[in-house]
C-alpha cells in the first residue's frame, strides 16, 4: 500500500516536471522561431520638411506591436501589448488627482469660486504688506551680499573652465602622441598577433557567418518608386553606374527612375521584412563553440598587458 502511494506521488511529480520542461521548451521555440515582422513606408521630396514616415513592427500575431509616425516634423510613437496601449511620445494621460480636482471645480458654481478668490486675495494682501514692512531693510543687505557672491563665483568658474579646457586639450594631444609611439614600438608584436593561425582562422569564420546572416537579415521587399535627378547629369550617371553594379546581386528590390535632364526628388518607398532571433542564435553558437575564439581572447588579454608594460617603459625612458 505504501509503495503504491509513493509510486503515484512520484508519477504525479514526474508529470508536473515534464509539463514545466515542455512549457519552457515551448517558450524558447516561440522566442527563437516566431519572426519579428517590420514594415516602413516613406515619402521623400526635395523639401525635407514634407518628409513622411510610417513604420511598425509586430511580434507573435501582433500581440506586441510598435508603431511610429513622422509627419511635418511631428513624431509620434506608440506601443501596444495585447489590448493595452502605451504612448511613448507626448504628454501622458492626466493623473487621478488632477481628474478629481477638475471634477470638483466643475461641480462648484462660478459664484462660490469668485467669493473664495476674493477672500483669499484680501487676507494674503494684508499679511504680505505687514511682512514687507518688516523685511525691507534686511532684504536689501541680503540682496547685495548675494550679488557679490554670484560675481565671485562667475569669475572662479571662468578661470577654472579655461584651465580645464587647456588641460583636456593637452591630455588629448599627449594621448594621441602616446598611442602613435605605442604602435611604432610594438610593431613586431602587432604583426605577430595578426599573423597567428588561430586568429586568422577565427577572422575567416566570422566573415563567413556574417555573410550567411546578411542574407537572412535582408528585407523581403524593397520598393522605391518615383523620380530622382540632380543638377549635374554627371552625378546622376555615376549613381546609375553604382546601382547597375549592385542591382543584379540583390533580389526583391525595385529602384526609382533616374532623370538626367532635371533636378527632382520625388520618392515613395515601401520596405518589408522579418527577423528571427533563431538566426542570431545560429550565427553566434558556432562562433562560441570554436576553440580559436577563446584562444584569440586569451592572446588579446596577454597582448594588452604587454602593450601597457611597453607604454610604461617608454614613459619612464622619456622621464629619465
Amino acid at each position: 500500500m505504501a509503495l503504491t502511494i509513493l509510486l503515484t506521488i512520484l508519477k504525479v511529480l514526474g508529470w508536473i516536471l515534464l509539463g514545466i520542461l515542455a512549457f519552457i521548451v515551448l517558450i524558447l521555440l516561440i522566442v527563437t522561431l516566431v519572426p519579428l515582422r517590420y514594415r516602413a513606408m516613406f515619402h521623400v521630396t526635395k523639401d525635407l520638411n514634407e518628409l513622411t514616415l510610417e513604420a511598425n513592427a509586430s511580434w507573435l500575431l501582433k500581440l506586441i506591436k510598435f508603431m511610429c509616425e513622422l509627419e511635418h516634423k511631428e513624431f509620434d510613437a506608440r506601443l501596444r501589448i495585447a489590448w493595452k496601449k502605451f504612448p511613448l511620445t507626448g504628454d501622458d494621460e492626466e493623473p487621478e488627482t488632477d481628474r478629481k480636482e477638475t471634477k470638483k471645480e466643475k461641480e462648484e458654481s462660478p459664484k462660490t469660486k469668485e467669493e473664495k478668490k476674493s477672500e483669499n486675495t484680501a487676507v494674503s494682501k494684508t499679511e504680505e504688506e505687514e511682512k514687507e514692512d518688516k523685511i525691507k531693510p534686511v532684504q536689501l543687505l541680503e540682496d547685495e551680499e548675494k550679488q557679490k557672491k554670484k560675481e565671485k563665483r562667475k569669475k572662479k568658474e571662468k578661470s577654472s573652465g579655461a584651465k580645464e579646457s587647456k588641460k583636456k586639450g593637452r591630455f588629448t594631444f599627449d594621448r594621441i602622441y602616446d598611442t602613435i609611439n605605442e604602435i611604432r614600438f610594438a610593431k613586431e608584436e602587432i604583426l605577430a598577433f595578426l599573423t597567428e593561425k588561430s586568429h586568422r582562422k577565427i577572422a575567416r569564420h566570422f566573415i563567413k557567418r556574417i555573410k550567411k546572416l546578411g542574407h537572412k537579415l535582408l528585407p523581403s521587399r524593397v520598393m522605391i518608386k518615383g523620380e530622382l535627378g540632380f543638377d549635374d547629369p554627371c552625378t546622376t550617371a555615376r549613381l546609375s553606374a553604382v546601382l547597375s553594379a549592385i542591382y543584379p546581386h540583390i533580389d526583391r528590390i525595385e529602384l526609382p527612375e533616374l532623370c538626367f535632364d532635371q533636378d527632382i526628388v520625388n520618392l515613395n518607398g515601401d520596405i518589408k521584412g522579418k527577423l528571427r532571433i533563431g538566426s542570431l542564435v545560429v550565427f553566434a553558437l558556432p562562433l562560441l563553440l570554436d576553440i580559436n575564439l577563446w584562444r584569440t581572447i586569451k592572446d588579446f588579454k596577454s597582448f594588452k598587458k604587454k602593450m601597457d608594460h611597453s607604454m610604461e617603459v617608454i614613459k619612464e625612458g622619456e622621464a629619465a
